[in-house]
């Protein structure tokens, strides 16, 4: 599938059981749907054909306007191996159009990552349109006496190419707020640590060497004369 930005992606279509022919509609689905700015009306298909030994290559153009929203079926085309759809950029987008084709173009499920104070961090799938709130608890929820509430960020790649960052404050026990948003894929969802996580971890990098040589009587006189120390330099 090659779009208006020159990248080509690759998509294998590895049905399990029955023989199954795909469609141009499933590898927009596999592919993870369209662009606002996708020109839906004019979708090109190349297809390699043999003709005496010549290796031909034919386009024909795909109208989705025409499939989704008349319902004329002849437009989801059979794909064969090697097929190339080809998507090109238009200005002159429909809204109500594009959210009725992309609606039924989304993917089941979208890769996003959870990162931070969660019980399993790392790269996820989710249902598509999962708020942040599902997100966070399918990546084992958090971690309660470490994770902010206030200190939640979604890092998102925009269709423009920029990277945008936005904080959010959000609370478990009450999914249908404003701030529960809806992830898209591929973003990044960082949950922050509490001032006392922080804390913490820098007190046991200071203490972690000589912990196991001296007694906690010891360790706690010692961080004592530390803060001694520190106020007689500032006051």
């Amino acid at each position: 599938i090659a779009n208006y930005t020159n990248s080509i992606d690759e998509f294998k279509f590895e049905p399990e059981g029955q023989k199954y022919q795909p469609t141009i509609i499933d590898a927009l689905q596999i592919s993870g749907g369209i662009n606002p700015d996708s020109n839906l009306q004019e979708i090109e298909l190349k297809r390699r054909f043999n003709v005496k030994n010549e290796i031909i290559n034919k386009s024909i153009n795909v109208n989705l306007v025409d499939l989704f929203i008349k319902g004329d079926l002849d437009n989801n085309i059979l794909l064969f191996d090697g097929d190339i759809i080809k998507i090109k950029k238009t200005i002159n987008q429909s809204d109500e159009n594009f959210k009725i084709i992309n609606a039924n173009l989304a993917p089941k499920k979208i890769p996003i990552y959870v990162v931070g104070e969660v019980k399993s961090p790392g790269l996820i799938e989710v249902p598509t349109n999962s708020t942040l709130i599902d997100s966070i608890l399918r990546a084992g929820g958090p971690l309660n006496s470490r994770s902010s509430k206030s200190k939640v960020r979604i890092i998102r790649a925009e269709d423009n190419g920029s990277i945008s960052r936005k904080n959010f404050k959000v609370n478990y026990s009450k999914r249908n707020q404003n701030s529960n948003t809806v992830v898209r894929k591929d973003d990044i969802i960082f949950v922050g640590s509490t001032s006392l996580a922080k804390i913490s971890d820098a007190l046991d990098t200071i203490t972690g060497p000589i912990r196991n040589t001296i007694s906690i009587y010891a360790l706690f006189k010692l961080i004592e004369n530390w803060f001694k120390n520190y106020l007689k330099i500032f006051f």
